[in-house]
């Protein structure tokens, strides 16, 4: 569970949530389908984040903040839910139902949608009011049944065979049937005492075979201590962004770069970096998402004293390129369909984060 946090881009990376018990909620029509361009895709207020394309293109999922929360409760739970591609209602609706859910900071988030019908997803929870995840689990559903969720591992602790502890799976993505990818983090609570926050840093990039009993899994790559995965299907490539930290009490970035590594696995390698804080104009790189033959990223900088984001190309050995993109606000996290042609992204706004949709150029 994170904080948004941000005077130069408030990103959030994720939350908290309590392990059981829990079910689908009656979907219900909220989403319209808007042909603006960009197309608005979501139009629940709060925080709708983490788009995660599913293997064939069709549709996508997200986190969205649990529809019957009160704006003065501490729980803020997220639950997980599916949106065609081109927009319209949800498909399904994924949140912790328990008695005692108002004690609990519950999420699930990260999903992942597979060919064959399949959803597989990350629950946490953390006490209400409080950042620290407790618990955590990755969970495997029939995308037609989400009652059918089950824990095929338990995370917070070493996993099967030994390793370093697995706090956390960021962007489990799957690669073949019963087999997915995802970038193993540990926790850490960073920052002021006054504002920490839970970091995540992904120190191993890990294959899962979901369908063995027990559960196995190898090992891909060292994960270089990032924050985010991306694959491209079309080239097999993995990608991961990670930030280098000068100021751990503050969290002041002084580097960001893209590494890249075969699925088939090997050493990560460079593919883009962007330069220290120290330059000038200073620029952050913020996310990542790949397809088709094409990287793309979040960019911030800070020009005549203001902060400008947008959505670049990213290269090896070239500046980033932006594209011309008329989002109607600053772009957070990015999903990419697998042919490069469709991109959804978080828009910041005044009532939290909005997901558009948007033809890639």
């Amino acid at each position: 569970m994170h904080r948004v946090r941000g005077a130069v881009l408030a990103m959030v990376l994720g939350g908290c949530g309590h392990s059981e018990p829990f079910g689908p909620q009656a979907s219900r029509p909220e989403e319209p389908f808007s042909d603006a361009v960009p197309v608005r895709l979501t139009y629940a207020s709060g925080l709708n984040t983490r788009p995660a394309f599913s293997e064939d293109g069709r549709s996508f999922v997200y986190a969205f903040p649990r529809p019957d929360d009160l704006p003065t409760d501490e729980d803020h739970d997220t639950c997980l839910g599916a949106l065609p591609a081109t927009g319209g209602a949800r498909r399904f609706e994924l949140c912790v139902h328990a008695a005692d859910h108002r004690r609990f900071r519950d999420g699930i988030e990260h999903g992942a949608l597979s060919a064959d019908g399949r959803l597989a997803f990350v629950q946490a929870s953390g006490l209400a009011g409080n950042f620290t995840v407790l618990r955590a689990g990755l969970f495997v559903a029939p995308a037609d049944s989400v009652r059918g969720a089950r824990q095929v591992l338990e995370l917070r602790r070493n996993p099967p065979g030994g390793g370093p502890i697995w706090d956390y799976l960021l962007d489990p993505t799957w690669v073949a049937p019963g087999e997915l990818i995802a970038l193993a983090a540990r926790m850490e609570l960073r920052g002021p005492n006054q504002s920490k926050d839970t970091l995540f840093f992904g120190h191993t990039v890990v294959r899962i075979r979901v369908d063995d009993d027990p559960l196995t899994w190898t090992t891909v790559a060292t994960g270089m201590n990032a924050g985010e995965l991306a694959l491209d299907r079309s080239t097999g490539t993995i990608y991961l962004l990670s930030h280098r930290y000068f100021d751990d009490v503050n969290l002041t970035v002084i580097a960001d770069t893209v590494w890249q590594v075969p699925l088939a696995g090997g050493t990560p390698v460079p593919y883009f970096g962007l330069p220290n804080a120290s330059s000038a104009p200073v620029e952050r790189l913020f996310a990542i998402t790949a397809g088709g033959g094409r990287v793309l990223g979040t960019r911030g900088r800070v020009l005549g004293g203001a902060a400008v984001f947008d959505v670049v190309t990213l290269t090896a050995d070239a500046p980033p390129a932006s594209l011309p993109l008329t989002l109607p606000g600053n772009p957070g996290r990015l999903a990419l369909s697998p042919d490069a042609r469709v991109l959804v992204a978080e828009v910041f706004g005044p009532g939290g984060i909005t997901l558009y949709r948007s033809e890639v150029p």
